[in-house]
């Protein structure tokens, strides 16, 4: 958006910007987009009639007090530091970022008559809005051209919490898209949140937020539970980040139980039959607590294209349903760091009827066993990254696993292979991938590169990173086309 902005001002302005000191050449006195640059003291000097016909402003440099407040008719403003009493600039339709201090002139409340503004708004810095009432008075609710919001909490604070106040004040039209909540240290999300609905204080009702199609939840560590997600028609991403506090995805997760959503918010026939049929993205990571989901809808997910579950170490057992009844559709899989499961196997099982799966990622997961005999041609998969679960993982196991993985996959075209050090070889299988193009070997004990890396003649780069017991590689010949990185392998770079 920045260099847009910067390019379509230059095209209006010629080569040059305005800096401090410089004259204002008749030519440009009517220029509706402008770009102004301030040089260490010393500001910009734009007639008032000048600045009321700017509509798009690109500023550089120190901003200084009054200084922006002659450009009334303002639509779209770019700076790196906001100028005090920016509630001033009312017609402006464009600020994608707000950072809220307590000093007057930068308090949330300038956001209220802002009236306007439509797109993206990131508002940062929320642990310095009071209450309740002053995180409504930026009256979100009443901006219904704001389709992606932000809230942001510095994780870095001192003094009372107050966030589930703020963010219970904050509640934005229902029109919104997308919404994002980072750094929030509530325990509970207020009402609004956990059943995505708005309250319009004036008609007395509830609306449900059902044009969302992408919920964000970051750094929220004191949430025991998440929002009731499931009856959004029109879901497609949702992401859940370092949730450190939650422990299930339980039946409220569709409006089943203690915080479901009133009737007038809902208009559905059966929330039991509810299918989140136009998610396409489902990524949860880093939500350690996590012990168990009721992700069991068998007919729910035939839309997602993109799931990834990491570093939920207590999960026990992996919604296996779930993957059943997107395997059609999926086109990336990614399981990290999941030793609690036990069903990682029928997880995998599913893997014959992922026919659009490109990208496969298996890592830190309980040991290969009971797995499926044949996967079948998986025809479009070309990138995987494979890596066992601990240290007493079996060798035999892991390359049997990748043995039905790999068997008659002509696609591939990267593989990250990652093993532990007390493994002294490499699959043998790995000659007959001459469809690959990147190859990494990460933490194998092998002591020398075998010479069949020759074979693979559609290899263009190769990565060797933390194999500590490697002390040569194959000859000149054989690797002198491919582009290498080797890091972290010592014995090699002693030589």
């Amino acid at each position: 958006m920045h260099d847009l902005v910067h390019d379509l001002a230059r095209s209006v302005l010629g080569s040059k910007s305005i800096c401090a000191g410089d004259n204002v050449s008749d030519e440009i006195r009517h220029a509706r987009y402008m770009s102004l640059k301030s040089v260490g003291d010393e500001s910009c000097a734009i007639s008032k009639e000048a600045a009321k016909y700017v509509r798009v402003l690109l500023f550089e440099g120190k901003v200084f007090h009054d200084m922006l407040l002659d450009f009334k008719s303002l639509h779209v403003l770019i700076l790196k530091e906001l100028p005090l009493e920016i509630g001033e600039l009312t017609s402006l339709q464009t600020l994608p970022y707000f950072q809220v201090g307590r000093e007057r002139g930068r308090t949330i409340v300038e956001l209220g008559s802002l009236k306007n503004l439509k797109g993206t708004l990131e508002i940062h810095n929320l642990e310095k809005v009071c209450d309740k009432e002053d995180a409504k008075s930026a009256h979100l609710f009443q901006k219904p051209n704001i389709f992606k919001l932000k809230f942001t909490w510095s994780e870095l604070r001192e003094g009372e919490i107050n966030d589930e106040n703020v963010l219970e004040g904050l509640q934005p039209h229902s029109n919104l898209k997308s919404l994002e909540i980072d750094g929030f240290k509530g325990r509970n999300f207020p009402l609004w949140i956990l059943k995505m609905v708005v309250h319009d204080d004036l008609e007395g009702w509830w609306i449900g937020l059902n044009h969302l199609r992408e919920i964000r939840l970051t750094h929220c560590k004191e949430c025991d539970k998440i929002p009731m997600l499931g009856h959004l028609p029109h879901l497609k991403r949702l992401y859940l980040h370092d949730l450190t506090n939650l422990r299930s995805i339980d039946s409220s997760f569709y409006g089943i139980g203690s915080y479901s959503t009133p009737s007038s918010a809902l208009p559905l026939a059966n929330i039991c039959g509810i299918k989140l049929i136009s998610l396409t993205e489902l990524k949860i990571d880093k939500v350690d607590g996590l012990i168990n989901t009721i992700f069991t809808q068998t007919q729910g997910f035939t839309n997602l294209y993109t799931l990834q579950v990491s570093s939920c170490e207590a999960l026990t057992s992996f919604p296996s349903e779930m993957v059943a009844s997107c395997a059609a559709s999926l086109e990336m899989l990614l399981l990290n760091r999941l030793n609690s499961s036990t069903s990682f196997p029928e997880v995998i099982s599913h893997l014959p009827r992922m026919s659009r799966l490109a990208y496969l990622g298996i890592s830190d997961v309980p040991k290969f066993t009971c797995l499926p005999m044949e996967i079948g041609p998986l025809v479009n998969l070309y990138h995987v990254i494979v890596s066992p679960s601990s240290d007493s993982s079996d060798l035999a196991s892991y390359i049997e696993f990748l043995d039905v993985l790999f068997g008659g996959l002509k696609s591939l075209r990267s593989l990250w292979l990652f093993g532990h050090e007390h493994w002294d070889s490499l699959p043998d299988w790995l000659q007959n991938q001459t469809s690959l193009s990147e190859l990494a070997i990460c933490s194998f004990g092998i002591e020398v590169f075998p010479e069949w890396i020759g074979k693979l003649t559609s290899l263009k780069k190769l990565k060797l990173w933390s194999c500590n017991k490697l002390k040569s590689l194959p000859s000149v010949a054989t690797i002198q086309k491919l582009e290498m990185e080797i890091e972290d392998c010592p014995l090699l770079e002693q030589r």
